[in-house]
């Protein structure tokens, strides 16, 4: 039986549950992950496609429940992205399994997103997995931060998990995309890739996630073929010490991207999110060449020109992503 783990840093971890499970495996499940650190699971949604093209998995956990967004993402939203994830994964032929794991600063009876989550997994016959339920003393003496498990809790994320693969309770559970809301099914999030020079691509890998990234010298352009009935929600690029600004060109509008902060010491995945911008023909992507005064919390800036790394744009059919998502919160709350 293939698994395949997609979560947030706590997946990410090369010290985390999901190597704990590697080491104490001695069943006939084989493991994959991917660990998108620094994500959040509106941004997710738009890489599902991407990454299931690459993984054959019989069964896909999904830690979605520990990243830092709800100090600022809309239920409605979640909702949406939520529904978007688990669609992607059906129409993979995979089932899904919920994997929640609490955060020491988050009270999960109070805790509106791991409501949502095992609400959506009953109502679609869903694998839902508590992983808070399991602890018999203070989850803090799990944890080396409140978030990222030390050994013990690694040893013990693992334990839950296994105890709860088996493909005996995988056939228990029938999802299917027909259950799911119309809305949901005819929604389609994707990213479009750069059509990438190979003589400018740079191939990033990290956690499970490989993805390919056009080198954008200062003031270096690239135009790209557009959908012009779909939109654009965001863009996905590399951040690191030699990175700075790009534009977007929509046409009509013009988004400035910073790729530049204070932690930039090392090269990482970036993404923005923004309002619906409806796509023309041709998008220009235009490289910056002036730095931002930016100062890192350690290590040096690189002096050098500019350089920036944009891996693609996030894309959907859908206008009005708010409205939409208003109205499939109000079918599922």
């Amino acid at each position: 039986m293939d698994v395949l783990i997609i979560g947030f840093s706590v997946t990410a971890d090369n010290k985390g549950y999901v190597e704990a499970f590697y080491s104490a495996n001695d069943s006939d499940i084989v493991i994959s992950k991917v660990g998108l650190g620094g994500l959040q699971p509106h941004h997710l949604a738009f890489f599902m496609e991407e990454i299931l093209k690459y993984h054959q998995a019989d069964i896909v956990v999904l830690e979605i429940a520990t990243a830092g967004f709800r100090s600022f993402l809309s239920k409605k939203l979640y909702v949406l992205s939520i529904l978007s994830i688990l669609k992607a994964v059906m129409e993979k032929g995979a089932k899904p399994l919920v994997f929640d794991i609490p955060r020491s600063d988050i009270d999960p009876e109070t805790d509106w997103v791991t409501n949502i989550n095992e609400k959506i997994c009953k109502q679609f016959d869903i694998q839902y997995v508590s992983a808070y339920t399991n602890f018999d003393e203070p989850i803090d003496n799990y944890f080396r931060d409140g978030i990222h498990t030390n050994a013990t809790g690694a040893i013990k994320l693992a334990s839950i998990l296994k105890n709860n693969i088996s493909q005996t309770m995988c056939d228990s559970f029938n999802p299917s995309i027909e259950l799911l809301p119309s809305q949901i099914r005819n929604i389609h999030l994707y990213i479009k890739s750069l059509s990438t020079n190979s003589d400018n691509c740079v191939e990033f890998s990290r956690s499970g996630y490989i993805g390919k990234f056009q080198r954008l010298e200062s003031n270096d352009s690239l135009k790209l073929t557009m959908n012009s009935n779909d939109y654009c929600h965001g863009v996905f690029y590399l951040m690191g010490p030699e990175t700075g600004r790009f534009h977007l060109n929509f046409g009509n509008e013009v988004k400035t991207i910073t790729t530049l902060d204070a932690h930039c010491y090392y090269r990482r995945l970036g993404v923005c999110y923004f309002p619906a911008i409806r796509l023309e023909p041709t998008l220009l992507i235009t490289s910056h060449a002036e730095k931002p005064d930016i100062k890192l919390l350690k290590g040096e800036l690189s002096y050098e020109a500019v350089t920036n790394f944009i891996g693609g744009v996030l894309c959907s059919n859908i206008k009005d992503i708010d409205l939409l998502a208003e109205e499939l919160k109000s079918l599922i709350l």
